[in-house]
């Protein structure tokens, strides 16, 4: 793996790196944007159209941009560990900072939010995707070893384990304090960050129940 300040030095014609003088500290060092850095810097289009053919060079699966239900969290929190680790060299990276990575943090919120949930073990699930040393129990290494997602059997056993967000329909957590509209600023709540997360979650719900009346004859009426 590389250290960001190494990263900042490969590109001279976007950073001025200030090495800090005789001190050594990485904390003395001093980093700005140069004047013409943007000249440096590809556009929106052709790093998006780089991004694409190093993807499909490289074997990447599609990342899954909006997961609808708990299927295509599992699935898509999967595609974006494969991202992860190509990203951070793809052999031995400790299961911390793979746990770290920006994507991988956000799914593992919204699949805390519903049940117990362990990296390590959604890790053991994808044996066909990745390989762990765990010969040293305070330094996990994480190897990817395959890129292919299509087979997606063992997701919806590994999914069928987490409920709807903790906390939803018993009056308690998310909803605790808050009367009808004074969620969204009828009577003067204001709060629309809260009302989104509410109608985001009860989006997840419905999708969740919506799978459980599938396979137990239950479900909408009307």
């Amino acid at each position: 793996r590389q250290r960001f300040i190494e990263i900042l030095r490969r590109h001279p014609e976007v950073f001025d790196v200030d090495e800090g003088g005789d001190s050594k500290h990485v904390g003395a060092m001093r980093v700005r944007l140069r004047p013409d850095a943007q000249d440096g810097l590809p556009n929106a289009e052709e790093y998006a159209e780089a991004m694409i053919a190093y993807n499909a060079d490289h074997g990447l699966p599609e990342r899954i941009a909006e997961p609808s239900d708990v299927n295509q969290r599992v699935q898509s929190l999967r595609i974006d560990l494969i991202h992860a680790l190509h990203k951070m060299g793809g052999t031995e990276v400790p299961l911390q900072d793979l746990g770290q990575d920006n994507k991988v943090v956000l799914h593992k919120k919204e699949l805390i939010r519903r049940g117990d949930f362990s990296l390590l073990s959604f890790l053991k699930v994808f044996p066909d995707n990745f390989m762990l040393d765990e010969s040293e129990p305070n330094g996990l290494k994480v190897t990817l070893i395959g890129y292919d997602v299509d087979d997606q059997s063992m997701v919806g056993n590994y999914a069928s384990k987490f409920g709807p967000p903790k906390g939803f329909g018993k009056g308690k957590g998310f909803m605790k304090g808050h009367k009808g509209w004074d969620l969204v600023g009828a009577k003067g709540g204001g709060n629309w960050a809260d009302c989104a997360a509410m109608f985001g979650a009860m989006a997840e719900w419905a999708a969740w129940w919506d799978g459980e009346a599938k396979g137990k004859g239950k479900g909408w009426k009307g």
